[in-house]
């Protein structure tokens, strides 16, 4: 997507592209501002199983999980344009100054799939010729 889109554009549009199979998650900021922007969504994603998840823990507790998968090998990372960028965003989290948005919603995705228990067994990618 064009960098220049909105984010709610870019979110939207991936749901539609999507379909309405998806899960969609999107981490609930605290207070009432976050409640508004989940209720907001849930209108726009009517029929889509949307669900705004509060933060319970620190950024740091809630990357622990994704990040030992990672630092024992079982992570892979496609090898397309954006990868780039989400490794250098991965790499420097916890640097002030920093944008961390990609490691909360990996964070956030992870814990999806580890509940539904869509991570059991990592296999490794085939190797393309």
């Amino acid at each position: 997507f064009p960098s220049h889109d909105k984010p709610e554009d870019t979110i939207l549009t991936t749901a539609r592209l999507d379909g309405t199979g998806t899960y969609i998650r999107m981490e609930q900021e605290g207070g009432a501002t976050g409640k508004i922007v989940i209720d907001d969504y849930n209108r726009k994603l009517m029929g889509y199983h949307f669900k705004g998840k509060p933060a319970k823990k620190s950024k740091e507790e809630r990357a622990k999980p994704v990040s030992s998968y990672a630092e024992n090998g079982l992570i892979y990372v496609l090898n397309k344009p954006w990868a780039v960028d989400f490794l250098d965003e991965i790499e420097s989290f916890k640097t002030e100054g920093i944008h961390d948005d990609q490691v909360d919603a990996l964070s956030l995705a992870f814990s999806e799939l580890i509940k539904n228990r869509t991570v059991l067994k990592p296999r490794k990618p085939r190797n393309r010729r």
